[in-house]
C-alpha cells in the first residue's frame, strides 16, 4: 500500500511539475475573426485574431492572438482572463487602423496595437 501511495504521489508531482513548464497538450480555436478584405495594413500580409483554449493537463486558459495569415502560429499573444465558456456571438471584434479591439460579452475591452502585430519577424 505504502507503494501505491508513493507511486500516486510521484505521478501527482510530475504532472503539476509538467503543467509549470507551460507545455499545452491541445489547442482549441474559441473564435476567429480575419481582417476585413477592405481593409488594409501596410505591408502584404493579412491578419487573423484568434481566440484559444490553450489545454493543459490540469488546467487551461484563454489566449488572444493576431497573426499573419502566412504563419497563424507566430505573432502577438495576450493572455485572456476570462476562462469560463462564452458565447462567441456575444463578441466584437473591431479592426481598424489603430490596432484590433475585442469587447467580450460583459463589456470587458482589449485593445491590440497595431504596431504589436504589424512587421512580426
Amino acid at each position: 500500500m505504502k507503494i501505491l501511495h508513493s507511486l500516486l504521489t510521484l505521478v501527482l508531482l510530475l504532472i503539476i511539475l509538467h503543467d509549470s513548464t507551460g507545455e499545452v497538450w491541445d489547442r482549441e480555436t474559441l473564435l476567429e475573426s480575419p481582417q476585413p478584405e477592405n481593409f488594409h495594413y501596410n505591408g502584404y500580409h493579412k491578419y487573423t485574431l484568434r481566440i484559444v483554449k490553450l489545454k493543459q493537463i490540469l488546467t487551461s486558459r484563454n489566449v488572444l492572438i493576431v497573426s499573419s495569415n502566412v504563419d497563424p502560429n507566430y505573432g502577438h499573444v495576450v493572455s485572456y482572463l476570462d476562462d469560463y465558456i462564452f458565447n462567441k456571438d456575444d463578441i466584437k471584434v473591431t479592426w481598424s487602423k489603430d490596432g484590433v479591439t475585442v469587447i467580450n460579452e460583459l463589456g470587458t475591452k482589449i485593445v491590440i496595437p497595431t504596431k504589436n502585430f504589424i512587421g512580426l519577424r
